[in-house]
Protein backbone atom coordinates (compact mmCIF):
# COMPACT_ATOMS: atom_id res chain seq x y z
CA UNK A 1 0.00 0.00 0.00
CA UNK A 2 1.73 3.56 -1.15
CA UNK A 3 -0.34 5.82 1.10
CA UNK A 4 0.27 9.88 0.34
CA UNK A 5 -1.92 11.52 2.12
CA UNK A 6 -0.69 14.37 4.20
CA UNK A 7 -3.31 15.14 5.60
CA UNK A 8 -3.65 12.01 7.18
CA UNK A 9 -2.81 11.32 10.80
CA UNK A 10 -0.26 9.16 10.93
CA UNK A 11 0.30 6.73 13.59
CA UNK A 12 3.64 4.61 14.17
CA UNK A 13 4.51 0.93 15.63
CA UNK A 14 8.15 0.42 17.19
CA UNK A 15 8.68 -2.64 19.50
CA UNK A 16 4.81 -3.45 19.62
CA UNK A 17 4.05 -0.68 21.06
CA UNK A 18 1.85 2.10 19.22
CA UNK A 19 2.18 5.89 19.32
CA UNK A 20 0.26 8.78 17.77
CA UNK A 21 -1.45 10.22 16.06
CA UNK A 22 0.68 12.39 14.31
CA UNK A 23 0.18 14.53 11.09
CA UNK A 24 2.27 14.21 7.77
CA UNK A 25 4.04 17.29 8.83
CA UNK A 26 4.83 16.03 12.09
CA UNK A 27 6.09 12.74 10.69
CA UNK A 28 8.30 14.17 8.17
CA UNK A 29 10.13 15.75 10.58
CA UNK A 30 10.43 12.75 12.98
CA UNK A 31 11.93 11.17 10.11
CA UNK A 32 14.68 13.66 9.44
CA UNK A 33 15.70 14.19 13.26
CA UNK A 34 16.15 10.35 12.83
CA UNK A 35 12.92 9.45 15.00
CA UNK A 36 11.71 7.49 12.22
CA UNK A 37 13.36 5.63 9.55
CA UNK A 38 12.51 4.03 6.48
CA UNK A 39 11.99 0.40 7.83
CA UNK A 40 9.86 1.86 10.75
CA UNK A 41 6.02 0.84 10.76
CA UNK A 42 3.48 3.67 10.00
CA UNK A 43 -0.58 3.40 9.35
CA UNK A 44 -3.19 5.55 9.13
CA UNK A 45 -4.94 3.66 11.60
CA UNK A 46 -4.29 3.02 15.19
CA UNK A 47 -5.10 -0.64 15.03
CA UNK A 48 -3.77 -1.75 11.42
CA UNK A 49 -2.34 -2.22 7.60
CA UNK A 50 1.30 -1.46 9.05
CA UNK A 51 3.75 -0.73 6.45
CA UNK A 52 7.39 0.45 5.92
CA UNK A 53 7.60 4.02 6.15
CA UNK A 54 9.82 4.24 2.77
CA UNK A 55 6.91 2.49 0.76
CA UNK A 56 4.93 5.40 1.55
CA UNK A 57 4.67 8.67 -0.64
CA UNK A 58 3.99 10.89 1.86
CA UNK A 59 7.29 10.32 3.24
CA UNK A 60 9.68 9.95 0.27
CA UNK A 61 11.19 13.36 0.38
CA UNK A 62 11.74 13.44 3.85
CA UNK A 63 13.22 10.26 3.97
CA UNK A 64 15.85 10.75 0.89
CA UNK A 65 16.30 14.00 3.27
CA UNK A 66 17.48 12.66 6.49
CA UNK A 67 19.94 10.23 4.69
CA UNK A 68 21.47 13.00 3.07
CA UNK A 69 21.48 14.77 6.36
CA UNK A 70 22.42 11.86 8.35
CA UNK A 71 25.82 11.55 5.97
CA UNK A 72 26.47 14.98 5.03
CA UNK A 73 26.06 16.94 8.64
CA UNK A 74 29.49 16.58 9.89
CA UNK A 75 28.81 19.48 12.19
CA UNK A 76 26.34 17.05 13.97
CA UNK A 77 28.93 14.10 14.08
CA UNK A 78 31.53 16.50 15.94
CA UNK A 79 28.87 18.64 18.27
CA UNK A 80 28.53 14.57 19.64
CA UNK A 81 32.25 14.27 20.20
CA UNK A 82 32.06 17.22 22.72
CA UNK A 83 31.08 17.14 26.15
CA UNK A 84 27.47 18.23 27.42
CA UNK A 85 25.29 19.31 30.33
CA UNK A 86 21.50 17.84 30.04
CA UNK A 87 18.95 17.88 32.17
CA UNK A 88 15.91 15.25 31.63
CA UNK A 89 12.96 15.56 32.80
CA UNK A 90 10.41 11.96 32.54
CA UNK A 91 6.73 11.15 33.15
CA UNK A 92 7.00 7.46 34.05
CA UNK A 93 3.57 5.52 34.38
CA UNK A 94 4.71 2.05 33.44
CA UNK A 95 7.10 1.05 36.29
CA UNK A 96 10.01 1.93 33.49
CA UNK A 97 11.98 4.23 35.82
CA UNK A 98 14.58 1.81 36.51
CA UNK A 99 15.26 0.85 33.12
CA UNK A 100 15.10 4.44 32.30
CA UNK A 101 17.51 5.30 35.01
CA UNK A 102 19.74 2.51 33.34
CA UNK A 103 19.98 4.15 30.42
CA UNK A 104 20.82 6.99 31.49
CA UNK A 105 24.08 5.45 33.59
CA UNK A 106 25.21 3.87 30.37
CA UNK A 107 25.77 7.18 28.64
CA UNK A 108 27.48 9.48 30.98
CA UNK A 109 27.60 10.75 34.72
CA UNK A 110 24.13 10.92 36.40
CA UNK A 111 22.61 12.87 39.03
CA UNK A 112 19.03 12.28 40.15
CA UNK A 113 18.26 15.90 41.11
CA UNK A 114 14.73 15.03 41.97
CA UNK A 115 12.45 12.44 41.32
CA UNK A 116 11.79 12.26 37.31
CA UNK A 117 14.37 15.14 37.29
CA UNK A 118 18.13 14.09 35.92
CA UNK A 119 21.17 15.75 35.05
CA UNK A 120 23.49 14.08 32.63
CA UNK A 121 27.24 14.78 31.26
CA UNK A 122 27.74 13.23 28.48
CA UNK A 123 29.15 13.04 24.67
CA UNK A 124 26.00 12.21 23.01
CA UNK A 125 23.54 14.81 21.54
CA UNK A 126 19.94 15.64 22.65
CA UNK A 127 18.82 13.20 20.56
CA UNK A 128 20.42 10.49 20.60
CA UNK A 129 19.50 10.53 24.46
CA UNK A 130 15.99 11.18 24.04
CA UNK A 131 16.62 7.40 21.20
CA UNK A 132 18.39 5.46 23.73
CA UNK A 133 15.91 6.43 26.71
CA UNK A 134 12.71 5.76 24.76
CA UNK A 135 13.75 2.00 23.99
CA UNK A 136 13.38 1.96 28.20
CA UNK A 137 10.02 3.72 28.00
CA UNK A 138 6.36 2.25 28.35
CA UNK A 139 3.04 3.32 25.99
CA UNK A 140 2.46 6.39 27.92
CA UNK A 141 5.74 7.47 29.34
CA UNK A 142 6.88 10.79 28.60
CA UNK A 143 10.27 12.49 28.62
CA UNK A 144 11.80 15.82 27.57
CA UNK A 145 15.84 16.23 26.82
CA UNK A 146 17.42 19.63 27.52
CA UNK A 147 20.89 20.19 26.24
CA UNK A 148 22.02 23.17 28.38
CA UNK A 149 25.50 23.17 26.18
CA UNK A 150 24.68 23.01 22.86
CA UNK A 151 21.06 24.62 23.30
CA UNK A 152 18.95 21.58 22.02
CA UNK A 153 15.39 19.97 23.07
CA UNK A 154 14.88 16.56 21.87
CA UNK A 155 11.36 14.79 23.56
CA UNK A 156 9.25 11.68 22.97
CA UNK A 157 5.39 10.86 23.33
CA UNK A 158 4.50 14.45 24.94
CA UNK A 159 1.31 14.60 22.42
CA UNK A 160 1.01 16.66 19.20
CA UNK A 161 -0.84 19.66 21.34
CA UNK A 162 2.73 19.62 23.27
CA UNK A 163 4.64 19.56 20.47
CA UNK A 164 2.99 22.43 18.26
CA UNK A 165 3.98 24.58 21.62
CA UNK A 166 7.28 23.82 22.04
CA UNK A 167 7.97 24.61 18.42
CA UNK A 168 5.75 27.70 18.79
CA UNK A 169 8.69 28.75 21.66
CA UNK A 170 11.94 26.81 21.33
CA UNK A 171 14.43 29.37 19.41
CA UNK A 172 11.45 31.74 18.55
CA UNK A 173 12.83 35.57 18.87
CA UNK A 174 11.09 37.25 21.51
CA UNK A 175 9.21 40.55 21.06
CA UNK A 176 11.08 43.72 21.07
CA UNK A 177 9.53 45.05 24.74
CA UNK A 178 10.81 41.06 26.21
CA UNK A 179 14.16 41.98 24.49
CA UNK A 180 15.15 45.60 25.92
CA UNK A 181 14.36 44.35 29.59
Amino acid sequence: MALDGERDLWWVKTNEKVYGPYTGAQMSRFIIEGRVAGTTKVSTKPDGEWNEARYCRAFRAALHEGRTTFHVNKAERRSEAAQANMLIWSDIITGAGRRVETELRTLGLVAEVTPGLFMLRTHKTAGAVRNAISQALGTGDKVLVIDASRDRLAWFNLGPETDARIREVWNAPLPETLQTA
